[in-house]
């Protein structure tokens, strides 16, 4: 490099001789002359300092490869020196020196500077020698050489505060692009160095312009929201309100509440949200040019004829899913298709999101629309209204609501119990909290403090665990209640029992724990206990008060002690009565939980009200069961009456048979003949009929004698003949009578028919208002209780799409000269909502089979 720097000064130095004496020329070019000649030159500058020759040949004599001592800058310093003192000088017409050889001279120093800068290749060196030369042509290289070295520099460094610096400096630089693209990058990376929420947060406080920002918002957005609890969307919409993800927390917080989570209302309900379509309601499918749609209950479309095929299975209407398969993909009740494509089958998981089986593969996506995993996974869950797993090849993945990933391929198998989440790893159980699971979004590990081999949920709350021989209890909040420990555990509906090499201790109820028993036994409020010695005792859950005895057994609700000489029967009020050791009793219970006591004294049995221990009465019978509040059923000789709880007789013991046909009405049977008393009024209808006599309405009664069906009054008379082969209820005053094959509506007070020949009738509905679809002839209809004609009878065919509670009618009526039938679909009114005419591939592909 010195070879060729040398050839190319010299060069240049001929080029700047000009006309210069050729003896100085010599002593400036022989090195045997340079210190001479130097010192002479500097007495001519001393002699005439407005000379510019002197400074002309001072310039020439540090510009020559070969001085000892060779300056360009130096050289530079007098040919400026000379240069100024030419344009001063008046007379400009001697030879030496001339302007030519001045710029031609500063020519050469600047190219010989700007090729040192450039052979020791540094920042410092380009620098210096913009600064010592500003003017040289070869300034926009060096500023680039200086530029380039610099970047080269601060990309060793390869910090953000580094490239700022450069960027500040040098903002004009070929690199500055490629700068601040690497700045910027490393801002963030810097920032969130550690991957949690605070950095994340701060990047975007510090650095509000960086092109990074989306993704810091997007990881905000999923930090702050990784717990799934609608608290966490609230904050994040509170600390975000304009962030590009405002919409999609909406979204699933609208959903949580949609579950049934507790979120307040406020303004993160948009109006878009607030016109939410409610999923209640039915839908039913109908067709136009070919073209399947839905309409809602009251016969509004909902979804416009656009799809070329529905499941079969819609035809019949009442469609309640909130997502529906048709040939275009899954659409939402917002009438969205939510998954364009084929769809083999598909889950609602819960929470907006559908797990999607399609040719490709299965998806998660969420009703508003976005996916959560761009792969198909196999299976996935809703996992405890906070998160979301997903199976591919038998492992599960969990993600957060926002589809943040928490854990990848990390478990065999998840199940949620209670507000506790098992998750299962090499057989191991291992039991955690959606608050743990969230904090591995942050960059947490997951605490795997709470392992165990078996798992099983008792009660509310509180879970059963084992590790080899070693069982225990804990809470929701994985805690223990029962320490691990060589034992047998069970629950009882008070707590706990752990048996310990033969001992058994309670845990839930104060006065008994720290104790051990050799027996235990729970029955509702009451628990049996006997301890090493032998002892029995009775302990009373609510109060924890205990007696002692000889022995402890229960009948029903009630416990009973006994001691040397009595016994003491626990009623559930807290009352006790005493009996002799040798007195008998019996205990009954009814079906409303009452219970009564009888025992055998002196003058008979005595019946003792076994909640209150209060004496009824006294009388003779074989046996007494409750019949009702008040009642009982008695059998003397075989033979059952009714008595009251005064001992009062109701009904004589002479009947064969009673039967309870109501809150206060029984069904007699006597000598083969049915009859029937009410309790209430007293009023009794002597067992003279076929078959049991049976209520109709609140008023009347039916008899049955002579092969025929007749009504009969409140007071047990006949109203009309037996005429009717069958009997169907209507309303009280009219009812279906059928006589030969058809039916008809009579009213019963007159015995005026108000429809005859009906053929059959199907009940939509049979409580409240009634509802039937009835036949006359050919021709079909619907009735009502209330509002008599819904569908005039003239219809080929009436089928309800909807509910009982909110039937839809379809109606067809065929045009045989047209070929065509007229489909009339009715609401719950008998108000005609839609009409069309149909040929008949078209009404096949609408009808519903069943």
């Amino acid at each position: 490099m010195r070879y060729f720097l040398a050839i190319a000064l010299t060069a240049d130095f001929v080029t700047c001789l000009g006309q210069i004496d050729p003896d100085k020329l010599i002593a400036i070019k022989e090195p045997a002359r340079w210190n001479r000649a130097g010192q002479s030159i500097m007495k001519a500058m001393t002699r005439d300092s407005l000379d510019p020759e002197p400074a002309y040949l001072m310039a020439l004599y540090y510009f020559q490869p070969g001085h000892k001592n060779f300056q360009i800058d130096t050289a530079s310093y007098y040919q400026r020196l000379s240069l100024r003192l030419y344009r001063k000088r008046a007379d400009k017409k001697q030879d030496v020196p001339d302007s030519i050889s001045l710029y031609r001279l500063r020519s050469s120093i600047d190219s010989a500077a700007f090729q040192r800068a450039r052979r020791i290749g540094t920042e410092e060196s380009y620098q210096f020698f913009l600064t010592r030369y500003p003017w040289a042509p070869q300034v926009p290289d060096a500023v680039e050489g200086r530029n380039e070295q610099a970047y080269q520099k601060v990309s060793r460094i390869n910090t953000a505060k580094s490239y700022r610096s450069y960027l500040e400096r040098f903002p004009k630089s070929h690199r500055a692009l490629v700068a601040r693209t690497r700045m910027e990058k490393l801002e963030f990376d810097e920032a969130t160095k550690d991957r949690r929420l605070a950095g994340y947060r701060k990047f975007v406080k510090e650095y509000p312009n960086n092109p990074n920002r989306p993704e810091a918002e997007r990881r905000i957005f999923e930090l702050m929201t990784a717990t799934g609890t609608p608290d966490a969307f609230l904050r994040f919409l509170a600390a975000y309100p304009e962030s590009r993800w405002t919409s999609r927390a909406r979204v699933l917080l609208f959903s949580l509440q949609r579950e049934g989570e507790p979120v307040p209302e406020g303004k993160w309900k948009t109006d878009s949200l607030k016109k939410e379509r409610d999923t209640g309601g039915y839908w039913v499918p109908v067709i136009k040019s070919g073209k399947y749609g839905f309409i809602n209950e009251q016969g509004k479309e909902v979804v416009s004829p656009r799809f070329e095929s529905i499941p079969e299975g819609y035809r019949c209407g009442e469609i309640t899913d909130r997502y529906l398969v048709t040939s275009r993909g899954l659409i939402a009740r917002n009438g969205q298709l939510i998954w364009k494509g084929k769809v083999k089958d598909f889950d609602d998981l819960g929470l907006g999101f559908v797990f999607v089986a399609a040719d490709s593969g299965g998806v998660v996506i969420h009703e508003s629309g976005f996916r959560i995993h761009n792969e198909t996974v196999d299976d996935a869950m809703v996992i405890a209204n906070r998160f979301l797993g997903y199976n591919r090849d038998d492992t599960w993945s969990l993600v957060t609501l926002t589809g943040a990933p928490l854990m990848s391929n990390a478990f065999d198998d998840v199940a949620v119990l209670d507000s506790v989440i098992q998750l299962t790893k090499n057989k191991k159980r291992i039991l955690t909290t959606p608050s743990r699971i969230a904090a591995v979004a942050d960059g947490d590990d997951l605490k795997e403090d709470f392992v165990f081999d078996d798992v099983r949920k008792w009660g509310d709350q509180h879970y059963w665990v084992r590790n080899g021989l070693l069982e225990g209890v804990i809470d929701a909040n994985l805690k223990f209640l029962i320490p691990l420990d060589r034992q047998t555990l069970r629950k009882t509906d008070f707590g706990f029992l752990s048996t310990k090499a033969g001992n058994i201790s309670v845990k839930g109820i104060r006065v008994l724990e720290g104790k051990s028993y050799k027996q235990v036994m729970d029955l509702g409020r009451w628990i049996r206990l006997k301890d090493a010695s032998g002892t029995h005792w009775l302990c009373e859950r609510a109060s924890g008060k205990l007696t002692e005895g000889d022995s402890v057994w229960f009948r029903g609700k009630l416990a009973f002690l006994q001691t040397v000489d009595s016994i003491l029967a626990f009623l559930p009020n807290g009352r006790k009565l005493s009996f002799a050791i040798d007195a008998p009793f019996r205990l009954k219970e009814s079906l409303d939980s009452s219970a009564y006591m009888i025992v055998q004294e002196r003058r008979g049995k005595t019946v003792y009200d076994a909640s209150t221990g209060v004496r009824l009465f006294t009388a003779e019978f074989d046996d007494l069961e409750p019949a009702a509040r008040g009642l009982f059923f008695v059998t003397r000789l075989g033979k059952k009456g009714i008595v009251r709880s005064d001992g009062k007789v109701v009904l004589p013991p002479e009947y064969d048979a009673i039967v309870s046909a109501g809150e206060s009405a029984y069904s007699l049977l006597k000598e083969k003949k049915f009859g029937w008393f009410e309790a209430k009024s007293g009023v009794l209808v002597k067992p003279i009929y076929d078959r049991n006599v049976k209520p109709y309405g609140t008023k009347l009664m039916l008899g049955f004698m002579n092969n025929a069906y007749g009504f009969l009054l409140a007071d047990g008379k006949p109203m009309g003949g037996f005429q009717w082969d069958d009997v169907g209820h209507w309303t009280d005053s009219i009812a279906w009578v059928k006589k030969g094959p058809t039916w008809a509506l009579m009213e019963l007070r007159t015995q005026k028919v108000i429809m005859d020949n009906v053929r059959q009738f199907t009940y939509i509905r049979e409580t409240g208002e009634k509802l039937a679809i009835v036949q006359k002839d050919k021709a079909f209809g619907v009735l009502s209780s209330k509002k008599g004609i819904v569908v005039p009878v003239q219809y080929t065919d009436v089928v309800n799409l909807g509910t009982r509670e909110t039937p839809l009618y379809f109606t067809e009526r065929h045009i045989s000269e047209a070929a065509l039938t007229v489909v009339v679909y009715f609401d719950q009114n008998g108000k005609s909502v839609r009409s069309q005419a149909m040929e008949s591939d078209e009404l096949d592909k609408i009808t519903c089979e069943n």
